[in-house]
Protein backbone atom coordinates (compact mmCIF):
# COMPACT_ATOMS: atom_id res chain seq x y z
CA UNK A 1 0.00 0.00 0.00
CA UNK A 2 1.00 3.60 -0.53
CA UNK A 3 1.25 4.37 3.17
CA UNK A 4 3.76 1.54 3.67
CA UNK A 5 5.92 2.30 0.64
CA UNK A 6 6.15 6.04 1.04
CA UNK A 7 6.13 7.66 4.46
CA UNK A 8 7.84 10.99 5.17
CA UNK A 9 7.39 14.04 7.33
CA UNK A 10 4.90 16.51 5.93
CA UNK A 11 6.00 20.04 5.13
CA UNK A 12 4.19 22.89 6.92
CA UNK A 13 1.86 23.68 3.96
CA UNK A 14 1.05 19.98 3.63
CA UNK A 15 0.08 19.81 7.29
CA UNK A 16 -2.63 22.28 6.34
CA UNK A 17 -3.94 19.79 3.77
CA UNK A 18 -3.51 16.49 5.62
CA UNK A 19 -4.46 15.17 9.02
CA UNK A 20 -3.02 12.24 10.93
CA UNK A 21 -6.19 10.61 12.20
CA UNK A 22 -7.04 7.62 14.37
CA UNK A 23 -8.78 4.76 12.62
CA UNK A 24 -12.54 4.97 13.03
CA UNK A 25 -14.11 2.74 15.71
CA UNK A 26 -10.76 1.50 16.94
CA UNK A 27 -8.67 1.93 20.06
CA UNK A 28 -5.52 1.60 17.97
CA UNK A 29 -4.08 4.56 16.14
CA UNK A 30 -3.09 4.05 12.52
CA UNK A 31 -1.13 6.78 10.76
CA UNK A 32 -2.73 7.67 7.45
CA UNK A 33 -2.44 10.43 4.89
CA UNK A 34 -5.91 11.91 4.79
CA UNK A 35 -7.34 14.95 3.01
CA UNK A 36 -8.35 17.40 5.69
CA UNK A 37 -11.82 18.87 5.63
CA UNK A 38 -12.03 22.60 6.32
CA UNK A 39 -11.78 23.25 10.02
CA UNK A 40 -13.92 26.37 9.86
CA UNK A 41 -15.35 27.17 6.47
CA UNK A 42 -15.85 30.92 6.26
CA UNK A 43 -18.07 31.91 3.34
CA UNK A 44 -16.44 34.47 1.09
CA UNK A 45 -19.72 36.36 1.05
CA UNK A 46 -21.17 36.12 4.53
CA UNK A 47 -24.92 36.20 5.06
CA UNK A 48 -25.66 39.19 7.27
CA UNK A 49 -28.52 39.55 9.74
CA UNK A 50 -28.70 43.20 10.78
CA UNK A 51 -28.74 43.60 14.54
CA UNK A 52 -29.20 46.55 16.83
CA UNK A 53 -25.93 48.03 18.03
CA UNK A 54 -24.92 50.74 20.50
CA UNK A 55 -22.75 52.25 17.76
CA UNK A 56 -24.45 55.26 16.22
CA UNK A 57 -23.92 56.02 12.53
CA UNK A 58 -22.43 59.44 11.84
CA UNK A 59 -24.93 62.21 11.03
CA UNK A 60 -22.93 64.30 8.54
CA UNK A 61 -22.57 62.31 5.33
CA UNK A 62 -21.16 62.71 1.81
CA UNK A 63 -22.63 60.94 -1.21
CA UNK A 64 -20.50 58.03 -2.51
CA UNK A 65 -20.70 56.45 -5.94
CA UNK A 66 -19.25 53.37 -7.59
CA UNK A 67 -15.52 53.74 -8.18
CA UNK A 68 -13.14 56.00 -6.26
CA UNK A 69 -14.35 58.57 -3.75
CA UNK A 70 -11.47 60.69 -2.34
CA UNK A 71 -11.59 61.73 1.30
CA UNK A 72 -9.46 63.06 4.15
CA UNK A 73 -9.47 61.88 7.77
CA UNK A 74 -8.42 64.27 10.52
CA UNK A 75 -6.12 62.74 13.13
CA UNK A 76 -8.22 60.36 15.19
CA UNK A 77 -11.31 61.40 13.22
CA UNK A 78 -13.88 59.77 10.97
CA UNK A 79 -15.78 60.50 7.78
CA UNK A 80 -19.19 59.20 6.73
CA UNK A 81 -20.60 58.47 3.30
CA UNK A 82 -24.04 57.52 2.03
CA UNK A 83 -24.46 54.99 -0.77
CA UNK A 84 -27.69 54.06 -2.54
CA UNK A 85 -27.39 50.35 -3.26
CA UNK A 86 -29.89 47.66 -4.18
CA UNK A 87 -30.70 44.53 -2.21
CA UNK A 88 -28.76 41.46 -3.33
CA UNK A 89 -25.88 43.42 -4.91
CA UNK A 90 -22.37 42.14 -4.11
CA UNK A 91 -20.00 45.01 -3.39
CA UNK A 92 -16.31 45.18 -2.54
CA UNK A 93 -15.89 48.23 -0.29
CA UNK A 94 -12.31 49.38 0.35
CA UNK A 95 -10.72 52.26 2.25
CA UNK A 96 -7.35 52.71 0.54
CA UNK A 97 -5.02 55.08 2.35
CA UNK A 98 -2.77 57.16 0.12
CA UNK A 99 0.02 56.41 2.61
CA UNK A 100 -0.95 53.06 4.17
CA UNK A 101 0.64 51.88 7.40
CA UNK A 102 1.18 48.36 6.07
CA UNK A 103 4.17 46.75 7.71
CA UNK A 104 4.65 49.57 10.26
CA UNK A 105 3.38 48.61 13.72
CA UNK A 106 5.03 51.30 15.84
CA UNK A 107 2.48 54.13 16.46
CA UNK A 108 5.24 56.71 16.82
CA UNK A 109 6.67 55.73 13.45
CA UNK A 110 3.21 55.84 11.86
CA UNK A 111 2.78 59.41 13.08
CA UNK A 112 6.28 60.46 12.04
CA UNK A 113 5.79 59.12 8.52
CA UNK A 114 2.18 60.28 8.13
CA UNK A 115 0.82 56.75 7.65
CA UNK A 116 -2.85 55.75 7.89
CA UNK A 117 -4.46 52.49 9.03
CA UNK A 118 -8.11 52.54 7.92
CA UNK A 119 -11.22 51.02 9.51
CA UNK A 120 -14.59 50.47 7.78
CA UNK A 121 -18.13 50.24 9.17
CA UNK A 122 -21.40 49.83 7.25
CA UNK A 123 -24.91 50.56 8.58
CA UNK A 124 -28.32 49.63 7.22
CA UNK A 125 -30.82 52.38 6.33
CA UNK A 126 -32.46 51.84 9.74
CA UNK A 127 -29.18 52.37 11.57
CA UNK A 128 -28.38 48.70 12.28
CA UNK A 129 -24.73 47.71 12.03
CA UNK A 130 -24.19 45.14 9.27
CA UNK A 131 -20.42 44.96 8.71
CA UNK A 132 -17.05 46.08 10.10
CA UNK A 133 -13.47 45.42 9.01
CA UNK A 134 -10.03 46.67 9.94
CA UNK A 135 -7.61 44.96 7.55
CA UNK A 136 -7.51 44.04 3.88
CA UNK A 137 -8.30 41.19 3.65
CA UNK A 138 -7.30 40.48 7.27
CA UNK A 139 -3.83 41.39 8.34
CA UNK A 140 -1.59 41.53 5.28
CA UNK A 141 -2.57 45.12 4.53
CA UNK A 142 -3.80 47.97 6.77
CA UNK A 143 -6.33 49.08 4.15
CA UNK A 144 -9.77 47.95 5.29
CA UNK A 145 -12.01 45.89 2.98
CA UNK A 146 -15.55 44.50 3.25
CA UNK A 147 -17.14 42.07 0.78
CA UNK A 148 -20.88 42.48 1.28
CA UNK A 149 -24.13 41.36 -0.31
CA UNK A 150 -26.47 44.22 0.50
CA UNK A 151 -29.29 42.89 2.71
CA UNK A 152 -31.73 45.68 1.83
CA UNK A 153 -32.24 48.58 -0.52
CA UNK A 154 -30.23 51.70 0.40
CA UNK A 155 -29.25 54.27 1.32
CA UNK A 156 -26.45 52.73 3.42
CA UNK A 157 -24.04 54.60 5.64
CA UNK A 158 -20.34 53.83 5.23
CA UNK A 159 -17.95 55.18 7.84
CA UNK A 160 -14.18 55.43 7.33
CA UNK A 161 -11.99 56.17 10.32
CA UNK A 162 -8.44 55.63 11.46
CA UNK A 163 -7.85 52.36 13.26
CA UNK A 164 -5.40 54.32 15.45
CA UNK A 165 -6.43 57.46 17.31
CA UNK A 166 -3.13 59.13 16.54
CA UNK A 167 -3.17 58.95 12.73
CA UNK A 168 -5.07 60.54 9.87
CA UNK A 169 -4.60 61.41 6.23
CA UNK A 170 -6.02 61.19 2.73
CA UNK A 171 -7.63 58.04 1.36
CA UNK A 172 -9.98 56.77 -1.31
CA UNK A 173 -13.24 54.97 -0.60
CA UNK A 174 -13.47 52.49 -3.47
CA UNK A 175 -16.79 50.73 -4.17
CA UNK A 176 -16.67 47.98 -6.77
CA UNK A 177 -19.65 45.86 -7.86
CA UNK A 178 -19.05 42.17 -8.56
CA UNK A 179 -21.59 40.10 -10.42
CA UNK A 180 -22.83 36.88 -8.87
CA UNK A 181 -22.76 33.86 -11.15
CA UNK A 182 -25.88 31.78 -11.69
CA UNK A 183 -25.84 28.10 -10.79
CA UNK A 184 -27.48 26.13 -13.60
CA UNK A 185 -27.26 22.66 -12.09
CA UNK A 186 -25.40 20.44 -9.71
CA UNK A 187 -24.63 16.75 -9.46
CA UNK A 188 -24.59 15.54 -5.88
CA UNK A 189 -22.64 12.60 -4.52
CA UNK A 190 -23.75 13.23 -0.95
CA UNK A 191 -25.31 9.79 -0.70
CA UNK A 192 -21.81 8.40 -1.17
CA UNK A 193 -20.11 11.16 0.87
CA UNK A 194 -17.53 11.44 -1.88
CA UNK A 195 -15.90 14.77 -2.62
CA UNK A 196 -15.35 15.67 -6.27
CA UNK A 197 -11.63 16.21 -6.78
CA UNK A 198 -11.16 17.07 -10.44
CA UNK A 199 -13.07 18.26 -13.49
CA UNK A 200 -12.08 19.08 -17.07
CA UNK A 201 -13.89 19.99 -20.29
CA UNK A 202 -13.54 18.80 -23.87
CA UNK A 203 -12.22 21.34 -26.37
CA UNK A 204 -15.73 22.18 -27.59
CA UNK A 205 -17.22 22.29 -24.08
CA UNK A 206 -19.76 19.59 -24.92
CA UNK A 207 -18.37 16.98 -22.50
CA UNK A 208 -16.92 16.98 -19.01
CA UNK A 209 -14.84 14.48 -17.07
CA UNK A 210 -14.93 14.31 -13.28
CA UNK A 211 -13.34 12.17 -10.59
CA UNK A 212 -14.47 11.35 -7.07
CA UNK A 213 -12.27 11.53 -4.01
CA UNK A 214 -12.35 9.50 -0.81
CA UNK A 215 -15.26 8.73 1.48
CA UNK A 216 -15.23 11.81 3.65
CA UNK A 217 -16.79 10.10 6.64
CA UNK A 218 -13.63 8.03 7.16
CA UNK A 219 -11.10 10.34 5.49
CA UNK A 220 -10.17 7.30 3.46
CA UNK A 221 -7.93 7.94 0.45
CA UNK A 222 -7.68 4.21 -0.18
CA UNK A 223 -11.03 4.08 -1.96
CA UNK A 224 -11.00 3.29 -5.66
CA UNK A 225 -11.34 6.54 -7.58
CA UNK A 226 -14.48 6.59 -9.73
CA UNK A 227 -14.55 8.78 -12.86
CA UNK A 228 -17.48 9.92 -15.00
CA UNK A 229 -18.05 11.29 -18.51
CA UNK A 230 -20.85 13.89 -18.76
CA UNK A 231 -22.84 15.27 -21.68
CA UNK A 232 -23.41 19.01 -21.16
CA UNK A 233 -25.49 19.69 -24.28
CA UNK A 234 -28.12 20.89 -21.79
CA UNK A 235 -26.10 22.32 -18.89
CA UNK A 236 -29.20 22.54 -16.74
CA UNK A 237 -29.48 18.74 -16.90
CA UNK A 238 -26.03 17.14 -17.25
CA UNK A 239 -26.28 13.51 -18.33
CA UNK A 240 -23.83 10.88 -17.17
CA UNK A 241 -22.70 8.83 -20.16
CA UNK A 242 -20.19 6.43 -18.66
CA UNK A 243 -18.22 5.58 -15.54
CA UNK A 244 -14.63 4.44 -15.40
CA UNK A 245 -12.54 2.46 -12.92
CA UNK A 246 -15.40 0.57 -11.31
CA UNK A 247 -15.89 -2.92 -12.75
CA UNK A 248 -12.46 -2.66 -14.39
CA UNK A 249 -10.65 -0.87 -11.57
CA UNK A 250 -7.07 0.13 -12.36
CA UNK A 251 -6.58 2.73 -9.66
CA UNK A 252 -6.59 1.54 -6.07
CA UNK A 253 -6.73 5.02 -4.54
CA UNK A 254 -8.40 8.35 -5.23
CA UNK A 255 -7.96 10.03 -8.63
CA UNK A 256 -6.49 13.51 -8.20
CA UNK A 257 -6.34 14.66 -11.83
CA UNK A 258 -8.04 13.81 -15.12
CA UNK A 259 -7.83 15.09 -18.69
CA UNK A 260 -8.97 14.53 -22.26
CA UNK A 261 -5.72 13.38 -23.84
CA UNK A 262 -4.87 13.14 -26.65
CA UNK A 263 -7.84 14.87 -28.26
CA UNK A 264 -11.40 14.39 -27.06
CA UNK A 265 -11.67 10.63 -27.71
CA UNK A 266 -9.23 9.45 -25.07
CA UNK A 267 -8.59 10.32 -21.44
CA UNK A 268 -5.88 10.00 -18.85
CA UNK A 269 -6.12 9.84 -15.06
CA UNK A 270 -3.59 10.33 -12.25
CA UNK A 271 -3.98 8.77 -8.83
CA UNK A 272 -2.63 8.73 -5.32
CA UNK A 273 -1.72 5.09 -5.95
CA UNK A 274 1.36 6.44 -7.81
CA UNK A 275 0.06 5.50 -11.27
CA UNK A 276 -1.51 7.05 -14.34
CA UNK A 277 -3.88 5.26 -16.72
CA UNK A 278 -5.02 6.06 -20.27
CA UNK A 279 -8.58 5.08 -21.19
CA UNK A 280 -10.70 4.59 -24.27
CA UNK A 281 -13.58 6.99 -23.78
CA UNK A 282 -15.92 5.15 -26.17
CA UNK A 283 -15.58 1.77 -24.42
CA UNK A 284 -14.54 2.80 -20.92
CA UNK A 285 -11.67 0.31 -21.07
CA UNK A 286 -8.11 0.99 -19.84
CA UNK A 287 -5.38 1.18 -22.49
CA UNK A 288 -2.05 1.85 -20.76
CA UNK A 289 -0.77 1.92 -17.19
CA UNK A 290 2.00 4.46 -16.62
CA UNK A 291 4.21 3.68 -13.62
CA UNK A 292 7.17 5.81 -12.59
CA UNK A 293 6.37 8.03 -9.62
CA UNK A 294 7.21 6.63 -6.19
CA UNK A 295 4.62 8.76 -4.41
CA UNK A 296 1.12 10.08 -5.10
CA UNK A 297 0.59 11.63 -8.55
CA UNK A 298 -1.11 14.98 -8.03
CA UNK A 299 -1.51 16.63 -11.45
CA UNK A 300 -1.07 16.05 -15.17
CA UNK A 301 -1.15 18.01 -18.42
CA UNK A 302 -1.19 16.90 -22.04
CA UNK A 303 0.98 18.45 -24.72
CA UNK A 304 -1.36 19.89 -27.33
CA UNK A 305 -1.93 17.73 -30.43
CA UNK A 306 0.56 15.07 -29.36
CA UNK A 307 0.61 11.66 -27.69
CA UNK A 308 2.67 12.93 -24.79
CA UNK A 309 1.74 14.08 -21.30
CA UNK A 310 3.54 15.30 -18.21
CA UNK A 311 2.74 14.42 -14.61
CA UNK A 312 3.72 15.81 -11.21
CA UNK A 313 3.89 14.12 -7.85
CA UNK A 314 4.65 14.20 -4.16
CA UNK A 315 8.07 12.75 -5.00
CA UNK A 316 9.21 16.16 -6.26
CA UNK A 317 9.47 15.08 -9.88
CA UNK A 318 7.86 15.75 -13.25
CA UNK A 319 7.72 12.91 -15.77
CA UNK A 320 7.19 13.27 -19.52
CA UNK A 321 5.36 10.24 -20.95
CA UNK A 322 4.81 8.61 -24.34
CA UNK A 323 1.13 7.74 -24.15
CA UNK A 324 1.27 5.20 -26.98
CA UNK A 325 3.96 3.06 -25.35
CA UNK A 326 3.38 4.03 -21.73
CA UNK A 327 7.11 4.67 -21.39
CA UNK A 328 8.89 7.49 -19.57
CA UNK A 329 10.60 9.92 -21.95
CA UNK A 330 12.23 12.32 -19.50
CA UNK A 331 12.25 13.17 -15.81
CA UNK A 332 12.54 16.66 -14.29
CA UNK A 333 13.51 16.96 -10.62
CA UNK A 334 11.90 20.07 -9.12
CA UNK A 335 13.82 19.95 -5.85
CA UNK A 336 14.70 17.75 -2.86
CA UNK A 337 12.41 14.75 -2.93
CA UNK A 338 11.45 15.08 0.72
CA UNK A 339 10.35 18.72 0.57
CA UNK A 340 9.28 19.55 -2.98
CA UNK A 341 5.86 18.03 -3.55
CA UNK A 342 4.63 19.32 -6.92
CA UNK A 343 0.95 20.17 -6.76
CA UNK A 344 0.42 21.54 -10.26
CA UNK A 345 1.83 21.43 -13.77
CA UNK A 346 0.98 23.37 -16.95
CA UNK A 347 2.17 23.30 -20.58
CA UNK A 348 2.76 26.32 -22.83
CA UNK A 349 0.63 26.71 -25.99
CA UNK A 350 3.65 25.84 -28.19
CA UNK A 351 4.53 22.73 -26.10
CA UNK A 352 8.07 24.03 -25.57
CA UNK A 353 7.95 24.86 -21.87
CA UNK A 354 6.39 23.43 -18.73
CA UNK A 355 5.52 25.07 -15.40
CA UNK A 356 5.66 23.31 -12.04
CA UNK A 357 4.27 24.60 -8.73
CA UNK A 358 5.53 23.32 -5.41
CA UNK A 359 4.91 23.99 -1.76
CA UNK A 360 8.67 24.54 -1.42
CA UNK A 361 7.87 28.10 -2.50
CA UNK A 362 8.91 28.00 -6.16
CA UNK A 363 7.24 28.07 -9.55
CA UNK A 364 9.74 26.70 -12.06
CA UNK A 365 9.94 26.90 -15.85
CA UNK A 366 11.34 23.92 -17.77
CA UNK A 367 12.48 23.28 -21.32
CA UNK A 368 10.58 20.24 -22.57
CA UNK A 369 13.19 19.17 -25.13
CA UNK A 370 16.20 19.19 -22.82
CA UNK A 371 14.65 18.88 -19.37
CA UNK A 372 16.65 21.91 -18.20
CA UNK A 373 15.28 24.47 -15.78
CA UNK A 374 15.03 27.86 -17.50
CA UNK A 375 13.99 30.14 -14.62
CA UNK A 376 12.02 30.22 -11.40
CA UNK A 377 9.59 32.51 -9.59
CA UNK A 378 9.31 32.85 -5.83
CA UNK A 379 5.97 32.10 -4.16
CA UNK A 380 6.97 32.12 -0.47
CA UNK A 381 3.66 30.81 0.89
CA UNK A 382 4.03 27.67 -1.25
CA UNK A 383 2.74 27.38 -4.81
CA UNK A 384 -0.34 25.21 -5.33
CA UNK A 385 -1.53 26.04 -8.87
CA UNK A 386 -0.20 27.33 -12.20
CA UNK A 387 -1.59 28.17 -15.64
CA UNK A 388 -0.34 29.36 -19.03
CA UNK A 389 -2.20 32.06 -20.94
CA UNK A 390 -2.78 31.59 -24.65
CA UNK A 391 -0.50 34.59 -25.36
CA UNK A 392 2.44 32.37 -24.41
CA UNK A 393 4.16 34.85 -22.09
CA UNK A 394 1.68 35.44 -19.25
CA UNK A 395 1.46 32.84 -16.51
CA UNK A 396 -0.54 32.69 -13.28
CA UNK A 397 0.34 31.08 -9.97
CA UNK A 398 -1.64 30.56 -6.78
CA UNK A 399 -0.50 29.68 -3.28
CA UNK A 400 -1.55 28.38 0.14
CA UNK A 401 -2.37 31.89 1.41
CA UNK A 402 -5.02 32.89 -1.12
CA UNK A 403 -2.65 34.85 -3.38
CA UNK A 404 -2.76 34.87 -7.19
CA UNK A 405 0.09 36.41 -9.17
CA UNK A 406 0.33 37.14 -12.90
CA UNK A 407 3.91 36.96 -14.21
CA UNK A 408 5.71 37.81 -17.43
CA UNK A 409 7.54 34.56 -18.11
CA UNK A 410 10.20 36.26 -20.24
CA UNK A 411 11.20 39.08 -17.89
CA UNK A 412 10.33 37.34 -14.64
CA UNK A 413 8.47 40.47 -13.51
CA UNK A 414 5.14 40.53 -11.68
CA UNK A 415 2.43 41.95 -13.96
CA UNK A 416 -0.17 42.26 -11.21
CA UNK A 417 -1.60 40.50 -8.17
CA UNK A 418 -5.22 39.40 -7.94
CA UNK A 419 -6.54 40.02 -4.44
CA UNK A 420 -9.77 38.61 -3.08
CA UNK A 421 -9.56 34.98 -1.97
CA UNK A 422 -9.40 34.62 1.77
CA UNK A 423 -6.06 34.31 3.52
CA UNK A 424 -4.92 30.87 4.68
CA UNK A 425 -7.03 29.27 1.95
CA UNK A 426 -5.33 27.42 -0.89
CA UNK A 427 -5.89 28.54 -4.46
CA UNK A 428 -6.23 25.01 -5.78
CA UNK A 429 -6.81 25.56 -9.48
CA UNK A 430 -6.24 28.25 -12.11
CA UNK A 431 -7.37 28.21 -15.74
CA UNK A 432 -7.27 30.94 -18.39
CA UNK A 433 -10.08 31.29 -20.91
CA UNK A 434 -9.20 30.19 -24.44
CA UNK A 435 -9.09 33.83 -25.62
CA UNK A 436 -6.78 34.80 -22.76
CA UNK A 437 -9.04 37.55 -21.42
CA UNK A 438 -10.16 35.84 -18.21
CA UNK A 439 -8.73 33.73 -15.41
CA UNK A 440 -10.79 31.32 -13.32
CA UNK A 441 -9.67 30.47 -9.79
CA UNK A 442 -10.89 27.85 -7.33
CA UNK A 443 -10.14 28.08 -3.61
CA UNK A 444 -10.52 26.46 -0.23
CA UNK A 445 -12.63 29.52 0.71
CA UNK A 446 -15.54 27.88 -1.13
CA UNK A 447 -15.69 30.28 -4.08
CA UNK A 448 -14.89 30.27 -7.77
CA UNK A 449 -13.90 33.66 -9.17
CA UNK A 450 -13.61 35.07 -12.67
CA UNK A 451 -10.92 37.74 -13.14
CA UNK A 452 -10.20 40.28 -15.86
CA UNK A 453 -6.59 39.54 -16.86
CA UNK A 454 -5.99 43.03 -18.27
CA UNK A 455 -7.03 44.91 -15.11
CA UNK A 456 -6.82 42.30 -12.33
CA UNK A 457 -10.41 43.09 -11.34
CA UNK A 458 -12.74 40.39 -10.03
CA UNK A 459 -15.68 40.30 -12.44
CA UNK A 460 -17.88 37.44 -11.25
CA UNK A 461 -18.04 35.39 -8.07
CA UNK A 462 -19.69 31.99 -8.00
CA UNK A 463 -21.07 31.24 -4.55
CA UNK A 464 -22.86 28.07 -3.49
CA UNK A 465 -20.33 25.38 -2.64
CA UNK A 466 -20.18 24.56 1.07
CA UNK A 467 -16.68 23.09 1.07
CA UNK A 468 -13.22 23.63 -0.40
CA UNK A 469 -13.18 23.73 -4.19
CA UNK A 470 -10.53 21.60 -5.86
CA UNK A 471 -11.05 22.44 -9.51
CA UNK A 472 -12.82 24.88 -11.85
CA UNK A 473 -12.68 25.17 -15.64
CA UNK A 474 -14.16 27.56 -18.19
CA UNK A 475 -15.71 26.56 -21.51
CA UNK A 476 -14.10 27.67 -24.78
CA UNK A 477 -17.04 30.00 -25.57
CA UNK A 478 -16.84 31.71 -22.13
CA UNK A 479 -20.40 30.69 -21.34
CA UNK A 480 -19.97 28.07 -18.61
CA UNK A 481 -17.81 27.26 -15.61
CA UNK A 482 -17.77 23.79 -14.10
CA UNK A 483 -16.46 23.30 -10.55
CA UNK A 484 -15.63 20.32 -8.34
CA UNK A 485 -15.59 20.50 -4.55
CA UNK A 486 -15.29 18.53 -1.34
CA UNK A 487 -18.94 19.30 -0.53
CA UNK A 488 -19.67 16.21 -2.68
CA UNK A 489 -20.98 18.22 -5.65
CA UNK A 490 -20.11 19.00 -9.23
CA UNK A 491 -21.67 22.33 -10.22
CA UNK A 492 -22.30 24.08 -13.53
CA UNK A 493 -22.46 27.87 -13.61
CA UNK A 494 -23.57 30.42 -16.15
CA UNK A 495 -21.24 33.33 -16.88
CA UNK A 496 -23.25 36.58 -17.27
CA UNK A 497 -23.77 37.50 -20.92
CA UNK A 498 -22.17 40.92 -20.48
CA UNK A 499 -18.86 39.31 -19.50
CA UNK A 500 -18.52 37.16 -22.60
Amino acid sequence: MFANRYVRALTQPEQQLFNLLPEANSDAVRVKYAPAMPIAMTPAVQPVTPTATPLVPPISQKAASLGENPGVLPVGGRQAWTFSGSKGTLLIIEARADNPATGVLDPTEQVRRGLLDTFLTVWNPDGALIAQNDDFPSGKDTNARIDLVLPDNGPFTIEVRSAQDHTGGSYKLVITPVQLGTELSQVSFKDQQRGVWAVTLSSDGRYALSSLGPERSFYNVYNTGSMSLWDLVDPTHPREIRRFNESNAQHTMSVAAISFCPGDHAMISASWDQTMVTWNIDTGQPVQNLVGHWAAVWDLACLYGTNTAISSGFDGSLILWDLQTGKEIRRFQHGPKMYSSIYAVAVSPDNKTVLSASTDGWVKVWDVASGQQLRQFSQPAGATSVAFNSDGHTIASGDTDGNIVLWDINSGQIIRQLVGHRENNWVNDLNFSSDGRYLVSASFDGTVRLWDVATGRELVRFVGHTGPIWSAVISADNRLIVSAALDDTLRIWKIPAGIR
